[in-house]
């Protein structure tokens, strides 16, 4: 088995307040609009990042969540542009993660700047798959490359009939879509056996790793 890809996760860690889930400043940042310029912030470090593990392992993907506060900024297809060349990064090199429910809630206006990213070179990932309503009608017209399982379907998928059911239909759908799937939270040798068994080969979660700071990645990958 080898590593695929990554994916870029911002942790914040203040000097008074400790460390400070993203569920308690991602939301607050989205209302006060600060969401884009942070956004903008990851994706440059990012990719950063990116160009030190590629001097270990140059054919390593990076995943870099993306937000629908993002997308309906009129200034992101360029401002992604221009930090994507600065950073030389190759475009197939990188992808970018949105969930369902960020797609659903402006679809007019998310598709053609996906589209765009797209055709830029990027990858485009629905990220959590199975926990909002994306209707298929509407799947079938988005620029995807790859679904992402949420991991509240992985967690009991060793006793949960319903849970490997769901699992294995969007699995079905996935590749008669021929999208690549990736399940995420896969944290047991039993996940990742049932995940092989059903045709899904690309992993995520503690069983392979929990989150690493770059230096702590660079040491696990050497």
């Amino acid at each position: 088995k080898q590593i695929k890809g990554l994916e870029a996760l911002i942790r914040w860690q203040d000097p008074v307040l400790g460390f400070v889930p993203p569920d308690k400043f991602i939301p607050i940042a989205e209302e006060s609009g600060y969401i884009y310029d942070i956004g903008l912030w990851v994706i440059k470090e990012a990719l950063r990042a990116l160009k030190v593990i590629h001097s270990i392992n140059p054919s390593l993907t990076m995943a870099i969540n993306v937000s629908g506060k993002q997308l309906e900024n009129s200034d992101f297809y360029e401002d992604v542009v221009a930090i994507v060349r600065e950073s030389a990064i190759a475009t197939e090199k990188i992808e970018f993660e949105i969930t369902e429910t960020a797609i659903m809630e402006n679809i007019q206006s998310v598709v053609p700047i996906l589209q765009k990213i797209k055709e830029f070179g990027i990858k485009i990932s629905i990220d959590d798959f199975g926990t909002g309503y994306s209707s298929m009608a509407y799947l079938k017209k988005l620029p995807l490359d790859s679904l992402k399982i949420d991991r509240a379907f992985i967690m009991d998928l060793e006793k949960d009939e319903e849970d490997r059911a769901i699992v294995q239909a969007i699995l079905a759908l996935s590749n008669a879509l021929n999208l690549t799937t990736i399940a995420e939270g896969v944290e047991k040798i039993e996940h990742k056996e049932i995940l092989e068994e059903m045709g899904c080969n690309i992993y995520q979660g503690y069983l392979y790793s929990k989150p690493l700071d770059l230096n702590a990645l660079l040491e696990f990958m050497s």
